[in-house]
């Protein structure tokens, strides 16, 4: 015997986001998220659970060193 406590629909949902994406680059060694500054590329990173892709400017990695 079991009580049913609620019921919901199953859907695929992936919380990831461009804020998540900055978030994990944060966690990186100063020293390499300079080096990516100092490459002057747009990293493009995509979530491997989702496949979405995002797009991270160099002037968006100088607030993660500036912060740090």
């Amino acid at each position: 015997p079991f009580a049913r406590v609620e019921t919901r629909d199953v859907r695929f949902h992936c919380p990831c986001s461009q804020t998540s994406v900055l978030a994990s680059l944060s966690t990186l060694q100063t020293t390499d998220i300079q080096q990516f500054i100092d490459d002057g590329e747009v990293l493009d990173i995509a979530c491997d659970y989702c496949g979405n892709d995002y797009q991270v400017e160099p002037d968006q990695l100088r607030g993660l060193v500036s912060q740090s």
